[in-house]
């Protein structure tokens, strides 16, 4: 197939630059458990806390999040196609623990879905194709700094699993390497500047031997700006930009604007012109480079 390639391997766990690495990583969070927990008292500790304290980054493809958009989609440089691309997911953060009302920390669990069909017209027939499924599920340390700045520490596993509709397709028909199927530990620290949101993050895979190269960064920017005190209404957008090792350091760009319809506070639901340019954020196939633009519904069921 032309989107197969060879990746080549990473380096081991072994090398002490990546112990010393892997050893910041995860001693930051248990430094911030440790100290928060001997500072708070019983009466500040919640069981399953309402909402969360680190915000969903949503212009990220592959935040634990609900969506669902309607695309068109090239790995040309041209966006009108004869293909839709359609990417969805269903996903969502529940704290567990929180405590300490002066800062608080927060431990929860994420899950989600990211599944991606594809639209084609080809010899006089529409064809709707499932393209891929990614599944990942994630434990988060949240800690808030002040009341416009927190940081969240995350570990989490993705697995990646191509749709019957792609691999009859393109007559997959036996083993293939697949780096889209690690566990990864990250750290994001976000900031509010009045109505805009800043952030940044990186990001190493943790898997022994891993056949996936493992650094990565992010960043990114937001905003909310209210059309009127009275409606719950208000016009939204930003910027998500991520840089992975896998993929050479390409980055991958998404940008978009849009309108919030409910309270910032609540469960809003976002409608968002959005494009996106890079390699493919999703399934075994990284290695392609794409670009898509479209109309993206996003919710959030926590």
């Amino acid at each position: 197939m032309d989107y197969l390639k060879n990746f080549k391997s990473s380096f081991f766990l072994s090398d002490f630059k990546t112990k010393l690495r892997l050893s910041f990583f995860l001693l930051s969070p248990l430094a911030i458990f440790s100290s928060n927990l001997s500072a708070q008292k019983v009466s500040s500790f919640e069981l399953l806390p309402k909402g969360r304290l680190f915000k969903a980054l949503y212009l990220d493809p592959n935040e634990a999040q609900a969506y669902g958009s309607i695309t068109t989609f090239s790995e040309k440089n041209t966006l009108f196609a004869d293909t839709v691309y359609l990417p969805f997911g269903f996903g969502f953060f529940k704290g567990l623990f929180r405590w300490n009302k002066k800062h608080p920390v927060e431990i929860g669990m994420s899950f989600s879905v990211h599944a991606q069909f594809q639209w084609t017209f080809e010899e006089g027939k529409f064809s709707r194709d499932l393209q891929n499924t990614d599944y990942k599920v994630g434990l988060m340390v949240n800690y808030q700094i002040s009341d416009v700045q927190q940081i969240r520490f995350r570990l989490y596993h993705v697995s990646s699993h191509p749709g019957d509709d792609f691999l009859i397709k393109n007559q997959v028909t036996s083993y293939f390497v697949n780096p889209n199927n690690y566990e990864q530990l990250d750290v994001f620290y976000s900031q509010y500047v009045g109505m805009f949101r800043f952030y940044g993050g990186l990001g190493m895979v943790v898997r022994p031997n891993s056949i996936r190269d493992r650094f990565s960064f992010a960043f990114g920017s937001a905003f909310d700006k209210p059309l009127k005190s009275s409606l719950p209404l208000g016009f939204i957008g930003g910027a998500n930009v991520k840089v992975l090792e896998q993929n050479n350091y390409n980055p991958g760009m998404k940008i978009g604007a849009g309108l919030r319809l409910g309270q910032q506070e609540k469960k809003p639901l976002k409608f968002i012109f959005e494009y996106y340019r890079g390699n493919l954020p999703y399934s075994p196939y990284e290695d392609r480079h794409v670009q898509w633009l479209g109309l993206s519904l996003y919710f959030s069921p926590n």
